[in-house]
């Protein structure tokens, strides 16, 4: 969409045409056109352009980001991941290791990595499968995050642990039931507990 998009507004053309676009129309109502891509199954999505930057740009950045699925099954209404699907497709593990290892290789061994899946852990027995590849590969380090209510699995969580998460965001956005309920958000927050 987005190349569509800047070819019509370079030639001053008409976005009606272009798929997955939302727009204000001359009499200020919001307009969503019509047609839509079609996704791309993930295992088709061709390896990334790894050299896009100088070997050494980011050097001060602690990390890389990565994802290992897109899409999410939950509904927020504040969350623009729906867009990419509501089932989420997965990587194959080796290609994941193999982008990690490319990257690493490119702009240095030292960046951890930044896992951009919104729920990482959401399908224990696939994340319990890459955790174990990370534990296997031995050396990366990473930062990831979740829902509360895809953490309530302790062998997942020690896992995690053991395959070298060293920082775990858990997406609770507030903490009034209410607002949970009105933004579709459906965390239960009788499952906390203050430690």
């Amino acid at each position: 969409a987005l190349p569509a998009l800047l070819d019509a507004l370079k030639k001053d053309g008409d976005v009606a045409e272009i798929g997955n676009l939302m727009y204000r129309a001359p009499d200020g109502t919001a307009v969503r056109t019509s047609f839509r891509y079609p996704s791309m199954p993930v295992a088709e999505i061709p390896f990334p352009k790894v050299d896009l930057f100088p070997a050494d740009a980011g050097q001060d950045i602690r990390y890389i980001r990565q994802v290992y699925a897109l899409g999410c099954p939950y509904q927020c209404t504040f969350c623009t991941i729906q867009t990419i699907g509501r089932k989420p497709e997965y990587f194959p593990i080796d290609r994941v290791l193999s982008e990690i290892h490319a990257y690493r290789a490119r702009y240095g061994e030292h960046h951890n990595i930044y896992w951009g899946d919104e729920t990482f852990t959401l399908n224990p027995e696939r994340t319990m499968t890459l955790l174990t590849a990370l534990e296997k590969d031995g050396g990366i380090y990473y930062d990831c995050q979740t829902r509360l209510n895809c953490l309530n699995d302790q062998q997942l969580l020690n896992k995690l642990s053991n395959s070298g998460c060293r920082w775990l965001e858990i997406g609770l956005e507030t903490g009034f039931q209410q607002s949970h309920e009105q933004h579709k958000h459906h965390m239960k927050l009788n499952e906390t507990a203050e430690v």
